[in-house]
């Protein structure tokens, strides 16, 4: 694919989550500001005033038992589409392609395989996730919490055993925005047109859909969070190049579900802050411990955890089969570190342009410290093995 349709497809992904995002927050604000009970204490109704350079706009709650119907009712379901369909095509186009040596330059055909797995996994995600929080289990929400957690530990291990870090980390977080999507599509509109026309034949609405189509919006809000950094977090070759990014990326999840309780919450979900600073410490701990500073043992040995993790973050970026960097279609150079047996067979290449010219990593780029140069080339003085 040429790179300036590239650009505009990501230039659109990019807008549309923006929207997406941006109307899921202000709609989280106005439930906030309506539901308050500070102000029906003090006799207001639900009606909020937004105020800017050109005018200001009344928004106001209707209850069911409001007299009449509203003429027009503003849905956000195009923002929710437009957001998947073209995530789908970056990532079929990109980091799939990748994984049969494709990349944007190779074209969709490598990445059928890939692409048809992929929505398989999505598939069966939705359907366990919706099962699972459809049932009695699903009523009790820390239980079912917990154990939607353990199963996107355990997808992002496996992922992480049989993929590149980078294309795990992509793919956990396009599972995340495909459940947000199916819940606008197969729960959260159905509820709200069920309300719709209870409104319109002047009836209770069905109040099991009604709570459904609420539980999904509250879990929508929570994903939200995640998403929006493990599409950032793609970028970032310590993070999904780190040995156990399995393990960062569900920490980083987590952090992020407890960040989206404080921020739409206000002051009365100011304890999740320290759940979220704690885990997120938790994982750049971990990505810190790998980064390279791992001891040698008192033999003066480097094992080879230690030589991987500096490949990771300082090279990954670039020699990887679906690199971040986005300047390579491919691997740079055909040079790909994904498997362990790639590093210990370059080893010696990579002594001699880490310590010898030390012309990689390029100036500019990822920054390797004189410590991690001079470990690798012991590492590759000993051997280059893969043992421990």
């Amino acid at each position: 694919m040429p790179e300036w349709l590239e650009l505009i497809l990501r230039w659109f992904h990019v807008m549309a989550g923006i929207s997406w995002v941006g109307g899921s927050l202000y709609l989280l604000w106005l439930a906030r500001v309506l539901d308050d009970p500070e102000r029906a204490r003090r006799g207001e109704s639900g009606e909020p005033w937004l105020v800017d350079l050109s005018g200001a706009l009344l928004v106001e709650k209707l209850g069911f038992d409001a007299n009449g119907q509203a003429r027009t009712h503003h849905w956000f379901k195009r923002e929710t589409t437009l957001t998947w369909l073209s995530g789908f095509l970056l990532l079929v186009a990109g980091p799939l392609a990748g994984l049969s040596g494709g990349g944007w330059s190779g074209g969709w055909r490598a990445a059928r395989p890939a692409g048809a797995a992929t929505l398989a996994l999505f598939a069966a995600g939705w359907i366990a996730y919706d099962r699972l929080w459809s049932s009695r289990l699903g009523a009790r929400p820390l239980l079912a919490g917990g154990l939607s957690f353990a199963v996107l530990a355990a997808l992002a291990w496996g992922l992480a055993a049989v993929v590149p870090g980078r294309v795990m980390h992509i793919v956990i977080g396009a599972l995340l925005g495909t459940l947000m999507a199916l819940n606008v599509w197969y729960r959260i509109l159905p509820g709200l047109g069920e309300m719709s026309a209870a409104r319109r034949e002047r009836r209770r609405p069905d109040e099991r859909r009604c709570a459904l189509a609420r539980l999904r919006s509250v879990h929508n809000s929570y994903l939200m969070f995640p998403v929006v950094v493990l599409m950032l977090g793609n970028h970032f070759p310590a993070w999904y190049g780190h040995p156990l990014n399995w393990l960062v990326t569900t920490l980083v999840v987590l952090a992020f579900v407890f960040a989206r309780h404080v921020v739409a919450t206000g002051g009365a979900g100011k304890w999740a802050l320290l759940p979220a600073l704690w885990l997120f410490a938790a994982a750049a701990l971990v990505v810190d411990l790998g980064a390279g500073r791992a001891a040698p043992d008192a033999a003066g040995a480097v094992p080879f955890s230690a030589a991987r993790a500096i490949v990771f973050q300082r090279c990954q970026g670039c020699h990887s089969s679906v690199p971040s960097d986005r300047r390579h279609a491919g691997p740079a150079g055909g040079i790909a570190f994904d498997d362990p047996a790639a590093i210990a067979a370059l080893g010696a290449r990579i002594r001699a342009v880490t310590t010898g010219s030390r012309t990689m990593p390029p100036p500019g780029a990822a920054g390797m410290t004189e410590d991690e140069r001079e470990l690798l080339g012991r590492w590759v003085a000993q051997g280059a093995r893969l043992e421990p």
